[in-house]
């Protein structure tokens, strides 16, 4: 699987680990989903105060989250984002070379690791949530929606089949996909804000 050909993947807020992991899981998402190979997608790795405005100002909902996903929602998006991600097997590579906008993510570390800690039985290992949340992330970015259960469970499928082949990536390429990273991110905010008091 070539992933290097999704060069308009980009990275904000990051350290270079956690930017480097980010993209390559992105890219294998995006390979996963046949999406065109320029496709571009902003991912912000954002604090809880700046995702909680987000959040707010988007959803009406005064309060952090895990991860958001906003992409341009037009009727003409929507069509093409259906035509060039269809699960069809034979996707021409004349289609996956037009560029398909797939909108921002926006992250929040802090968010996540905070949900582990206060809750560990509930959750995911740190870690393990990150990708999982980047996962499904991109996979609104692409298209996947879960407002019935038809598209929940749909999305869900997708989802185990992407984070299914990314296992085997790791397993058969442990020195390429190494996880993502977060902990590294984590260390410099709270030497940030130490700073900052």
């Amino acid at each position: 699987m070539s992933i290097n050909r999704f060069s308009h993947v980009f990275v904000h807020g990051a350290t270079p680990r956690l930017s480097r992991d980010t993209r390559l899981y992105t890219q294998v998402v995006l390979a996963c989903q046949r999406a065109p190979y320029d496709s571009a997608l902003d991912i912000y790795y954002i604090p809880p105060e700046e995702m909680r405005a987000i959040n707010q100002q988007s959803r009406g909902i005064d309060k952090a989250t895990d991860v958001l996903t906003f992409t341009e929602q037009t009727v003409e998006a929507t069509r093409m984002n259906q035509l060039l991600f269809a699960d069809a097997a034979a996707a021409s590579l004349e289609r996956r070379a037009e560029a398909v906008d797939c909108g921002s993510l926006f992250i929040c570390l802090e968010y996540l690791h905070t949900r582990c800690v206060a809750a560990p039985h509930q959750n995911l290992p740190f870690l393990e949530y990150l990708k999982v949340a980047l996962v499904h992330a991109v996979l609104h970015a692409t298209g996947y929606q879960h407002e019935s259960k038809e598209e929940l469970r749909a999305m869900s499928k997708r989802e185990q089949f992407v984070l299914a082949r990314i296992d085997a990536l790791e397993r058969r390429f442990p020195h390429v996909f190494q996880k993502i990273d977060g902990f590294e991110f984590l260390k410099k905010q709270n030497n940030v804000m130490r700073r900052r008091r």
